[in-house]
């Protein structure tokens, strides 16, 4: 299908009375309930319909709204929002602009993939990779320069620096507040900012703990007692040291005869002569006869 599916309709899996997971899956991210899947769904259908305005009015909405949430937004919502640019721009012929917005769909998630219900499924899609390789070779942003306050923060929907580098570009810079809501704004991270600005009286939660250099911290626990785990390996190791011990106290061949047993293989080599006739008596041994 080379264009998006219009929003707000039966999605075509069911219409066809099977089950289609694929199809279903993307519709699904097309037309999820929330602000953003709308706005979004609104721009595509109008770019399907050629009403430009509407479409641009739209991705403006959604833009908008993304620089206002109050929770996490996930990488995948920001570089839908830029492919929906891209195809808008693509549709008018505007090669330039949509260039643009594709660079930006690979900055916001340098590990996303397009989506072919947004791109179509010809030549847009193989300007995505294209570009998203060019960005890789976009000088990295100096995070310390940005005075980025000392709470949980989230550029682009991930622990910046982490995942991936933080490369030149705009991007949404997110820090939660004390109330366990989120503070959101757009950023071209080229100088501080008051990140915390859409938090009441500017109060920010607490930082997030610093993850362990100690290797055992990240070796999984299955639970029981430290006594029960000793116990485990204690049985493994005597069960090893027994099948040693018994490898090195027999080491000649099965078919190798034990010692006690030479006394017989040798009778049944040598079997024993029968007695020797008793010798004559003496003359003078000999009885006198009548």
């Amino acid at each position: 299908m080379e264009g998006p599916l219009r929003p707000h309709t039966t999605p075509p899996c069911r219409l066809a009375g099977h089950s289609a997971a694929g199809l279903c899956l993307i519709w699904g991210t097309l037309t999820a309930p929330g602000a953003a899947a709308g706005h979004r769904d609104h721009a595509l259908a109008a770019i399907e319909s050629g009403d430009v305005r509407t479409a641009k009015k739209s991705i403006e909405s959604l833009d908008a709204h993304l620089g206002e949430a109050d929770h996490p937004v996930l990488p995948r919502a920001l570089t839908l929002r830029y492919q929906t640019e891209a195809r808008l721009h693509h549709t008018r012929g505007r090669e330039a602009e949509t260039l643009a917005a594709l660079r930006q769909a690979c900055v916001v998630h340098p590990t996303g993939k397009p989506h072919p219900e947004i791109l179509g499924v010809g030549s847009l899609i193989d300007t995505f990779y294209a570009v998203c390789a060019e960005v890789q070779q976009r000088p990295v942003v100096e995070l310390a320069a940005l005075e980025l306050p000392d709470a949980p923060i989230r550029v682009d929907g991930a622990v910046p620096g982490e995942l991936h580098p933080v490369r030149a570009g705009r991007h949404l810079v997110q820090v939660q507040c004390a109330d366990g809501k989120w503070s959101s704004q757009w950023s071209e991270l080229k100088k501080p900012a008051d990140w915390g600005s859409a938090c009441t009286d500017g109060a920010l939660a607490p930082p997030e703990a610093a993850p362990s250099d100690d290797p055992m911290d990240s070796v999984p626990f299955f639970g029981g007692s430290s006594d029960d785990s000793e116990g485990s390996e204690d049985s493994e190791d005597s069960e090893d040291s027994e099948d040693s011990e018994g490898t090195e106290a027999d080491p000649s061949p099965p078919e190798t005869a034990p010692t006690e047993a030479a006394p017989a293989a040798t009778e049944q080599a040598h079997p024993a002569q029968p007695d020797a006739p008793a010798a004559p008596p003496s003359p003078g041994d000999t009885p006198p006869t009548d």
